[in-house]
């Protein structure tokens, strides 16, 4: 047999319906309300899913082993000009494998699935190095309004509404900002070889055409970088 898969399609684009916001550290509190950093994640079963659709669901396997005390999770797909199984492996759980059961057992959990969510995690790793929802991992974190407890503690994300968008936006810490000036000026001065003062001209220049939130830093950063559409400019900063 000779069929083999367009293994480029693994690493397609993740659809925005799939894409999920997890809390990452505590909630602080602004006068407008509770914001927390969310980090892009995805369920495993779009990993399934994927596979299913561009190899099928015969052509892939799943296994999972442990290493020295570190539990391993692979995927196989079966690559017909390869001759076989490929495989590619990634880590399920770091450090003692039942830590996190251990930890289940504390809370009073079923140990069942603290064992699952150690699988579901190393699917998922495994599935990144396949390419699928590599660009997840690739996105940048961001702050979104939340609801919070009595005692300051994440409960959700607060409703998709415009007045939650415009909380979010104004509770984005300003030391990000700051912090994403001083990231640019610093990458122009040192793999540029532009003077801090060529670089803070440049960087006023783009701030007026872009705007100075840290959307808009991020994007003239990649235009340092020469990977966005807009250009440099030269040492002078002219």
């Amino acid at each position: 047999m000779t069929e083999t898969f367009d293994f480029t399609l693994l690493a397609a684009a993740t659809p925005p319906d799939q894409i999920q916001w997890k809390p990452q550290g505590k909630p602080f509190k602004k006068e407008e309300g509770y914001l927390c950093r969310a980090v892009p994640h995805f369920d495993a079963r779009y990993t399934q899913n994927r596979l299913d659709a561009v190899v099928g669901p015969i052509n892939w396997q799943v296994d999972a082993k442990e290493v020295h005390g570190i539990v391993l999770v692979g995927i196989a797909i079966r690559e017909f000009l390869a001759g076989g199984w490929v495989w590619k492996w990634d880590t399920g759980m770091e450090a003692d494998p039942f830590e996190d059961i251990k930890k289940a057992e504390a809370k009073e959990r079923d140990d069942r699935a603290a064992i699952k969510g150690v699988i579901s995690g190393g699917l998922k790793r495994a599935g990144v190095l396949w390419g699928i929802g590599r660009d997840v991992y690739a996105m940048d974190q961001k702050w979104l309004a939340c609801e919070v407890d009595e005692r300051g503690k994440f409960i959700k994300w607060a409703k998709k509404t415009a007045k939650a968008d415009a909380q979010a936006k104004a509770l984005k810490p300003k030391t990000d900002v700051a912090d994403a000036r001083k990231t640019i000026v610093k990458y122009l001065s040192g793999n540029l070889e532009w003077t801090a003062d060529a670089a803070e001209k440049w960087l006023a220049q783009e701030e007026k055409k872009h705007g100075v939130d840290i959307d808009a830093l991020r994007k003239i950063y990649r235009i340092a970088e020469g990977t966005d559409k807009g250009k440099r400019g030269n040492k002078s900063g002219s």
